[in-house]
């Protein structure tokens, strides 16, 4: 549950957070068919979560509850020019891997992992379990790469498999490839020359980049808009990105799709308080491009 603090005004508010909840949030409203692995504490936080997810129609047979664990808080400070600042979080749960959920991959279509540094940190062999479980099943796999720093980056390398999917923000990026990142086109260098297949970096207001099949590297951009709560704003994009992607496996639609929506969530006062009808007039602000020539983009490794 994240506490969430205007710094202009002081108003402050809750609202359930997290890169899992929202992901799976996201998915269900967007209209597919979501089940979420996580656990919260047994408290009136923890039932505010699950009534949260149940209305979002969030399959939570496999949400548990940690008996004598309160559920996590995070206090959260926005800035007038909408971006956030963690101040204070209590420690999470970890770890919530049940076997019956690594026994459920043959009817799964899509596993998605929020957040694997955490889960790397606090459940590393459950984690490499569970991934490997869904990989040697064949099941495609997305992995959210939020909250890493350097000196975990080896571990993390280790983690992700050649035909994943990956999504990050610029900074999480800049840990990974081990370089500084300037700005748009220097990240698509930097993607150009990476290990990786498949990979969506999100560039905040300005919106996003991708690399796809190993070759194909794309730029989408918005229209300036002014933002309110970024709270969530990667974890709507990446929800945004793998429902599209779903319906019509195509990146570059599912791009802009996925700017488009995180563009909407940006200017409201939660990362849900959006309408789907919405999107159809926010796609109109958003342009995504091939880029023709790598060899023309900042060169690294």
């Amino acid at each position: 549950m994240d506490e969430l603090r205007e710094a202009s005004t002081g108003v402050t508010w809750s609202h359930p957070g997290g890169n899992g909840l929202i992901v799976s949030s996201t998915l269900a409203r967007l209209g597919v068919h979501t089940t979420l692995c996580a656990q919260v504490g047994d408290d009136a936080t923890g039932e505010l979560i699950r009534h949260f997810l149940e209305r979002s129609r969030v399959d939570t047979s496999d949400l548990g509850v940690a008996h004598g664990i309160q559920s996590r808080r995070c206090r959260i400070r926005i800035d007038p020019n909408g971006e956030w600042q963690p101040e204070t979080a209590t420690p999470p749960s970890f770890p919530f891997l049940p076997d019956r959920f690594l026994h459920s991959v043959a009817g799964c279509d899509r596993f998605h992992l929020a957040g694997l540094p955490v889960m790397l940190r606090f459940a590393p062999n459950e984690t490499t379990r569970l991934l490997h479980a869904y990989r040697d099943k064949g099941t495609p796999v997305s992995l959210s790469l939020s909250q890493f720093t350097p000196p975990e980056r080896d571990r993390l390398l280790a983690g992700i498999a050649p035909c994943d999917f990956l999504f990050c923000a610029l900074s999480e990026f800049r840990h990974l490839v081990g370089t500084e990142i300037a700005g748009r086109d220097d990240c698509l260098g930097a993607l150009a020359t990476s290990p990786f297949l498949n990979c969506v970096v999100t560039l905040g207001a300005v919106g996003a980049v991708a690399k796809w099949s190993g070759t194909q590297l794309l730029s989408a951009k918005t229209a300036a808009v002014r933002a309110r709560n970024t709270v969530g704003a990667g974890d709507v994009l990446t929800a945004a990105f793998l429902a599209a992607w779903l319906r019509e496996p195509d990146p570059t639609s599912a791009l802009r799709t996925a700017v488009a929506t995180a563009s909407l969530a940006v200017q409201a006062r939660a990362w849900d308080d959006w309408l789907s009808s919405d999107i159809d007039s926010e796609l109109e602000r958003c342009d995504v491009s091939t880029v023709a020539d790598p060899k023309t983009l900042p060169r690294h490794g």
